[in-house]
């Protein structure tokens, strides 16, 4: 007898004989191709580009996995613009970023595959009235070129366009003896793999998608812009056996107003509190689950949990003020850009209209009667008589793994209204303009610990609390109310407890609302308020009036 090395060295390898197949080595270096959209039909000197940049790629595939690495270089969206004059110099839409795709996979006995993705440094985009409206425009192009009604044929008795459907002819011995010969090459480790019991709680694929900023900018004036940043955004893709979930996490949100003091530059601040237990603004997870053995089965098929920890809205009688250039600059580019375009698909309608419409789906009475639904029959004058008769709509059967449940929490949410001040010129010039000088904070309105759970399925359940409202004075001479705090939510005011922090309230909530409803459609609401006080100066309430007024 020959050994199995002797029997492979002379006739090769047998059943059995483990292979270890050789390693392969991928190197791609290619200029990705460029995509232009054109912003109107027929010739058109306004278009958008979009710059794949440089693909590189390298990899290595073997017996025990693969490892593939992607970089995409210098990738940008580009509007050149010929036609129409805007305030931002770069014809940049998105300015030029990398980005990085990482690809591993081990071949174990639970094989998982590895996506990260990553895009470096940040992503900027510079916008105003004329490019946000040109992007309206390359969406209804694209959504006009999608719309494929006029393409679709007519279909009656005989099959599309009068041609009778062809009956394709299969031979059932070869598909059988296919089937054989598949089940006979089936090497025992696949039918071991096939046997081998379902691991829930293993994972199978992990995706990761990390964004360290965005920036855009939008610009009201060619000296005034509001800026948005967001920084540290993460997005995670999990699939096991019997669940799957996306993972969303941003750390913090600010919007900049160029023209506000360096006192108070944002009209929007989102971030944590510094002694907050998550460094996370805002958090979002959806989970959907195809099996009850899941580790993450709760009761419902799909779960959706939004967090947010702690947000500040900043407004002044200025910063809405500023904001009229830009909706007069957004109305003229829109009536040259988009009327014309939005006319001309109306004429086109029409016209198609006038000739009897385009070709569409439409079957002969004959079929709609096969199919339970009564043909349309012509009544004395012409015109088609109704139906009599309705086909029964089934109900609906229920989810066996339950409904939706959806959590949202925040933690505070407060409304600052300011007030800005002016100071004289230094010449001491009665008859020229004061110029701004500071904004103070003047009102806050606040709510904490906001939570709402909802559950549908078989019955709807929400419900949803409140833990504290505070609306507080907080002018530095405010000599009209003593107590600084105009309303507030907990235990009756007391001359001991002005300066108490509001969170040692939170365990109270103010407001309770909880709502059902039953498979039968009864519904029943139940709402409970308690602990509100306040107090307050008439003097004070004319303020806050007329801070109110002044801003609207």
């Amino acid at each position: 007898t020959l050994s199995r090395a002797d029997y492979a060295a002379l006739y090769g390898p047998t059943t059995g004989d483990r292979i270890r197949l050789a390693d392969t080595e991928i190197i791609i270096d290619i200029d990705a191709p460029k995509i232009i959209m054109p912003e109107g039909q027929g010739r058109t000197p306004s278009y958008m580009v979009l710059d794949t940049g440089y693909l590189s790629m390298r990899g290595l595939l073997n017996q025990r996995g693969m490892s593939i690495q992607i970089a995409l270089r210098q990738v940008n969206i580009s509007m050149p613009d010929t036609s129409m004059v805007t305030m931002v110099s770069s014809p940049y839409l998105i300015t030029p970023f990398d980005f990085e795709i990482d690809i591993k996979s081990k071949d174990e006995v639970n094989p998982v595959v590895y996506v990260d993705m990553n895009l470096l440094p940040r992503l900027s985009a510079d916008l105003d009235a004329v490019k946000l409206v040109r992007i309206v425009q390359v969406i209804l192009i694209l959504l006009e070129s999608f719309d494929t009604t006029s393409l679709d044929p007519v279909v009656d008795d005989d099959g599309p366009m009068g041609i009778t459907p062809m009956a394709l002819d299969f031979d059932a011995a070869a598909v059988a003896s296919h089937d054989q010969i598949a089940r006979i090459k089936k090497t025992d480790v696949t039918e071991v793999r096939r046997k081998r019991p379902v691991d829930f709680s293993v994972l199978k694929v992990r995706s990761t998608f990390a964004l360290s900023e965005l920036v855009m900018k939008l610009y009201i004036s060619p000296d005034h812009t509001i800026e948005l940043v967001l920084k540290d955004v993460f997005l995670s893709v999990f699939q096991r056996a019997g669940d799957s979930s996306i993972e969303t996490a941003i750390t913090s949100l600010d919007i900049n107003d160029s023209k506000r003091t360096p006192d108070h530059p944002s009209i929007l601040l989102a971030k944590p509190e510094e002694n907050s237990s998550s460094d996370k603004l805002l958090t979002v997870v959806y989970r959907t689950v195809s099996d009850k053995r899941s580790p993450y089965y709760r009761g419902n098929s799909a779960e959706l949990l939004i967090d947010i920890t702690r947000v500040r809205l900043y407004l002044d009688c200025i910063f809405i003020k500023n904001f009229a250039p830009l909706l007069t600059d957004f109305m003229n580019a829109w009536i040259s850009k988009i009327i014309p375009i939005q006319e001309a698909q109306a004429a086109a309608a029409a016209a198609t209209k006038s000739r009897g419409g385009p070709p569409s789906r439409r079957k002969s009475d004959s079929h709609l009667a096969l199919e339970g639904t009564p043909a349309k029959r012509a009544s004395s004058d012409g015109g088609p008589i109704l139906p009599t008769t309705t086909t029964p709509v089934k109900k609906a059967e229920a989810n066996p793994l339950g409904g939706m449940y959806l959590e949202f929490a925040m933690d505070s949410v407060g409304l600052y209204l300011l007030q800005p001040r002016y100071v004289k010129p230094a010449n001491g010039d009665t008859l020229s303009e004061e110029k701004l000088d500071r904004f103070e904070s003047s009102f806050l309105f606040n709510m904490s610990k906001f939570d709402v759970k909802i559950t549908t399925g078989t019955k709807t359940i929400v419900k949803a609390t409140l833990s504290a409202i505070d609306l507080i004075d907080l002018r530095q001479r405010s000599e009209k109310n003593a107590f600084k705090k105009i309303l507030r939510t907990g235990k009756m005011f007391d001359a001991d407890d002005m300066d108490q922090d509001p969170t040692v309230r939170l365990h109270e909530h103010l407001l309770y609302v909880t709502f059902e409803q039953d498979e039968r459609g009864n519904s029943s609401v139940d709402v409970t308020v308690r602990n509100l006080s306040t107090i307050v100066a008439v003097d004070v309430v004319m303020d806050l009036v007329e801070i109110i007024m002044a801003d609207v």
